[in-house]
């Protein structure tokens, strides 16, 4: 009966620190942490958006990004602006209150969407007036306009990030 007692209190002993452990993962698994930076913030915060920031410095975009919200910034990544033709960033940049203001405000949805909020399928419009489409692929992979969300809910004091692996190009009239 001794013994007994001691295997139990030894597999107790051992067994509370897994559970604690447990505990400490599944409150890591809970709702994103909000960072005291606006979405602007968050988006200059990240070295993988640095192209992002920069053309949001350029239009001087950081300015609405500021605002109350809520926002959600459809972020492309250094490599989605490197993906694109030859010359076309140039471009964008040396118009910063006409063609990357326009591109911008078709990265930005004026509510506030995580990933879970678009993971069924989901139209919304952008501020630049236009509609974008969310769905999820046969992959089980969330998509936006055919490119893939591959960051998600990175979250600010105004609203969330969600990084695509493209830059949404707006419709031309």
């Amino acid at each position: 009966m001794k013994r007994a007692v001691v295997i139990m209190v030894a597999v107790l002993a051992m067994g509370l620190p897994l559970l604690a452990a447990c505990g400490d993962e599944a409150s890591d698994s809970a709702a994103p942490e909000a960072s005291s930076e606006d979405v602007a913030g968050v988006i200059a915060a990240d070295s993988d958006l640095s192209t992002m920031s920069s053309a949001i410095d350029a239009a001087r975009f950081g300015e609405t990004l500021a605002g109350p919200g809520p926002f959600t910034v459809l972020a492309p990544n250094n490599a989605a602006f490197e993906a694109l033709p030859p010359g076309t960033l140039d471009q964008l940049l040396a118009d910063p209150s006409g063609a990357l203001t326009d591109l911008l405000n078709f990265h930005v949805i004026p509510e506030k969407l995580m990933a879970a909020d678009l993971a069924a399928g989901k139209s919304v419009e952008t501020l630049l007036g236009e509609k974008i489409y969310f769905i999820t692929g046969k992959d089980g992979k969330l998509y936006v306009n055919d490119l893939h969300v591959v960051r998600t809910d990175l979250v600010g004091s105004n609203g969330v990030v969600q990084v695509i692996d493209g830059v949404l190009i707006p419709p031309t009239d």
